[in-house]
């Protein structure tokens, strides 16, 4: 792409549609639209503003293309509005909702799992390799339109901006951009929706601006697409002939949009559905989903009718016979959406609610309330001037195909002027589908000179923690307050770089400080009343200096550059100054929260308390094993030394000890005795594996001590330990390392061993095998076939067996991916043959504690039919629960979707977490 080219393109990459428009930078700059091929009905084809986000896999006797030329010509695929329509009368062929997948952490992103509940004969794609094809399906429309004979006018000639949500992270959008890449697009830029929009309406009315925005004026952009919510607040300044805008809020994630409209819908008609046919079945979602969004963009728009009809198709010949239709009022549409999605409520109550649980149909994991109108008043309040309970915006621009419906924006503004006693003025979209990808190309004109900026300023000033000899880093300013959207910044000191190691970068922040770059800060205050700075998370990374992995650590002098993204990512460049010429980059959103008080006393360690806890590790280790070694009483001398029982160690006396036990690795040699206190204490101190600051680096290291095997693999008690510390530091291991401690145990575990394991031993091993979350589900139900023929044959004690089952089948799990979760049709044949095998041989105790852990795991309400096990299994499940003295909290995670309680969790782990460990999902 050269500044020469022609046209500048913006893309609105949405969740339901897509939109393209363009500059003709050779014809003044003027933004037009640009109508998208794509077939409309079998052989037809259209050119249409919208290309909804749909891509369908026709079966093999379907010929959807005929005669038409579709862009791109035949594929394996339709994207367009024909996908919409087939996937609305074919379940289980159809990928929607694709973006809402991008910013999904609990699955494997690039893994092919759409669509989520498809046929079995159906191609798979990974999320995203869906928003490529989107992008593939726009190129190939825009060559054959606009690139005829000429080359400098080809798609990916122009320079191209792609919208992404405002709440997007970091991970979702360097894989957007990698979809666009991997589309031929070799610069994507990205821009966030909010602001795109409101960078529509500038061009709109970039010559009477002044006139509709008096300084002092501030805008709130709502923008409910399809799949998300986003808010922004751009506050104008400066006088009417000189008006700067400047934005100065933005939401967080927030995974809620017309999709959760669709899918409270979608549970109104169920039930009328079921009685006229049956129970759905998973594959049934997706469509059912889809002809309630058409059933509700039927009754919302105006002049809309009393009723209409929603009618599931049925399958293979039964397609028409066995088609079941339910009636949908008007009214109760317009009640679900105001009293369900906007309600008018106090400002004292205009906060989310944070304890319900989210919808999790289509396995995405909805806001938890879905009230959007709360998390609208809750964003005014955090964001409210300092002495107001609340920001009152002047004026609203609303965008996103959700918004289109009056009903839903005079809902929204009564709602602000019910907390802030003004109604703010409603500024008139450029088109709430179309308007994000007019804002897209205006920006690009923008990022070339022209046009209006919004300015984006951060309000705090950016520090990197540099060791200067002391206990507590000082505070380097690389960021100054003010810095602008797109500005770079020269920090004038070298400093020295830690290379080839694993290495934290502390970051802090000051909303009081003046300080320019370069400015040193020898004792940034951090605590009490008279603090000026906050601790923000850091930066973790390994930065090396050669391919080599062996290079060894060393420091090297760098200068340091700090830039500002238009998307909030402070970007640091770091360059050496050894002539050299390496250069790294980093890079850190900086709309972040703080740490906490507790998480950071969390992860500290007295330092003091860990030299004794270390002189008293080396002299366990030196002393000759025996009855009175040392090594008998470690643990309760580092109890006494930390003053918490081991299990209560904070994760930063966890981490600090695993970073001093690692290298005395080779102490295993002395004795088995030695061997089995290391493992002990090094599983301790790991666990679960992840969760903690350079914990990838710290299983690195340990992983090469896996390879190298045990030093006393004949005796018992270490090979115990060997299993314990892999099952604690599972959570950490990559698919590949998971696969390759199971083909270690497989042997054993299906009887192919040449000796018979110890009976500890062996329960260890299944304890450990079913903790491996990242295998693929097909190993998953080979090992509980296994387990179950065990159980049924009575050779294995409830206490691990059953346990080991219940992680096996669970429906949540607690860091794998839910694409690799035990189909609910297999697990409601273990649920069965499990339940009949405890009817005939009965537990107590502790081994009926593990029978009902098993169960409520397997049949535990998650929302997302593509997981759940059906009402009449779960409804059997309930009732043995009961009638095996089962408390009611033990109950209620089979009968209501809750996240794990701290007992349950402790269960599901094996173990208790480090103090002040907070999971996330890996």
């Amino acid at each position: 792409m050269s500044e020469s080219a022609p046209y500048g393109i913006g893309i609105d990459l949405g969740t339901t549609n897509c939109a393209v428009a363009y500059v003709d930078r050779r014809r003044g700059g003027r933004v037009e639209l640009f109508a998208v091929a794509q077939l409309v009905a079998p052989g037809e084809l259209d050119r249409r503003a919208l290309l909804p986000s749909c891509i369908y896999f026709p079966t093999p006797h379907e010929d959807l293309f005929g005669a038409a030329r579709a862009p791109g010509g035949r594929r394996a695929d339709v994207v367009g509005e024909l996908a919409r329509r087939q996937g609305s009368r074919v379940a289980g062929r159809l990928v929607l909702s694709s973006k809402s997948w991008l910013s999904h952490e609990r699955v494997d992103r690039t893994a092919a799992i759409l669509p989520w509940q498809g046929a079995p004969d159906c191609p798979r794609i990974s999320p995203v390799a869906a928003a490529t094809r989107l992008l593939e399906h726009i190129r190939d429309a825009w060559d054959e339109v606009m690139a005829t004979g000429d080359a400098r006018a080809a798609f990916t000639a122009q320079p191209v901006v792609i919208t992404v949500p405002a709440s997007f992270d970091q991970v979702a959008r360097s894989l957007t951009l990698e979809a666009a890449r991997a589309a031929g697009i070799a610069s994507p830029q990205l821009i966030e929706e909010p602001q795109a929009a409101l960078y529509a309406w500038i061009g709109a009315h970039a010559d009477e601006l002044g006139q509709r925005l008096a300084p002092g004026a501030s805008v709130l952009v709502v923008d409910v697409g399809g799949g998300t919510t986003d808010l922004t607040v751009v506050t104008v300044e400066g006088s009417e002939g000189d008006l700067v805008l400047r934005r100065v809020a933005v939401s967080e994630h927030l995974l809620l949009g017309g999709d959760n409209v669709d899918v409270a819908i979608a549970r109104l008609v169920l039930p009328r559905l079921e009685a006229a046919g049956g129970a759905l079945e998973a594959r049934d979602w997706p469509l059912l989903q889809l002809l309630c969004r058409e059933a509700k963009e039927t009754l919302l728009q105006p002049e809309a009718p009393e009723r209409t009809s929603v009618v599931l198709p049925g399958r293979g010949s039964r397609l028409l016979g066995g088609a079941r239709m339910a009636s949908l009022e008007r009214e109760e549409v317009v009640q679900l959406v105001l009293e369900g999605f906007l309600p008018r409520v106090p400002l004292e109550q205009a906060r989310p609610e944070r304890s319900r649980a989210g919808l999790q149909e289509l396995g995405l994991p909805y806001a938890a309330d879905p009230a959007i109108t709360r998390h609208i008043g809750g964003f005014l309040q955090r964001h409210a001037p300092e002495g107001e309970r609340v920001l009152a915006p002047t004026a609203v621009l609303f965008n996103g195909g959700m918004v289109k419906q009056e009903i839903v924006r005079a809902r929204i503004l009564d709602a602000i002027e019910d907390w802030t006693g003004q109604r703010p003025v409603e500024l008139v979209s450029a088109g709430y589908d179309l308007a994000v990808a007019r804002g897209a190309a205006y920006y690009g004109m923008v990022r070339r000179g022209e046009g209006i900026r919004i300015r984006g300023g951060i309000e705090r000033a950016y520090y990197v923690g540099v060791d200067v000899g002391k206990p507590r880093p000082a505070a380097l300013c690389v960021a100054p307050r003010g810095l602008e959207a797109g500005q770079t910044v020269e920090v004038p000191l070298e400093v020295r770089l830690k290379t080839n190691m694993p290495v934290a970068f502390p970051l802090y922040a000051s909303t009081s400080r003046d300080d320019r770059p370069g400015e040193l800060v020898a004792a940034p205050r951090l605590e009490g009343e008279d603090a000026d700075m906050h601790e923000l998370p850091p930066l973790v990374t390994m930065l090396r200096t050669k391919r080599r992995r062996a290079s060894r650590a060393r420091e090297i002098p760098v200068e340091v550059t700090a830039r500002l993204s238009e998307l909030g990512v402070l970007e640091l460049g770091l360059h050496a100054t050894d002539g050299s010429g390496r250069r790294w980059a980093l890079e850190q959103t900086v709309r972040l929260a703080t740490v906490g008080d507790d998480e950071q006393r969390a992860q500290r360690c007295d330092p003091e308390a860990l030299e004794r806890a270390l002189a008293a590790v080396h002299e366990a280790f030196d002393a000759p094993p025996g009855p009175a070694s040392p090594l008998r009483s470690l643990g309760a001398r580092l109890e006494e030394i930390f003053a918490a029982a081991r299990e209560a160690w904070p994760v930063g006396v966890c981490r600090a000890l695993f970073d001093r036990l690692l290298p005395l690795a080779e102490l295993r040699e002395r004795s088995p005795e030695h061997e089995a206190r290391w493992l002990n204490l090094v599983g301790l101190c790991i666990r679960p594996g992840y969760g903690a600051l350079l914990d990838e680096h710290r299983i690195a290291g340990l992983w090469r001590v896996v390879l190298s095997g045990l030093r006393h693999p004949e005796a018992a008690a270490c090979r115990i330990e060997w299993w314990i510390l892999l099952r604690r530091a599972a959570g950490g291991l990559g698919r590949g390392q998971q696969e390759q401690v199971l083909g270690k145990l497989q042997g054993a575990l299906f009887g192919r061993g040449r000796r018979r394991e110890h009976a500890q031993e062996l329960a260890e091993m299944w304890r450990l095998a079913a903790s491996l979350e990242r295998l693929a589900r097909g190993t998953k139900v080979r090992l509980g076939e296994r387990l179950l023929e065990t159980i049924e044959a009575g050779r294995g004690s409830a206490r691990w067996s059953e346990w080991s089952l219940g992680r096996l089948g669970e429906r949540t799990p607690v860091f794998g991916p839910l694409n690799e979760v035990v189909p609910p049709e297999t697990v409601e044949r273990w649920i069965e043959r499990l339940l009949r095998h405890r009817d005939r041989h009965p537990v107590e105790g502790d081994a009926l504690v593990r029978t009902r852990f098993a169960l409520v795991q397997m049949a535990r309400r998650t929302g997302d039919p593509a997981r759940d096990v059906s009402e009449p299994v779960r409804e059997r499940v309930l009732r043995w629960l009961e009638a095996h003295g089962a408390s009611e909290a033990q109950r209620l995670p089979v009968e209501q979707i809750v996240p794990p309680a701290a007992p349950e969790q402790r269960l599901r782990f094996g173990d208790s977490l480090p103090t002040g460990l907070r999971l996330a999902p890996t």
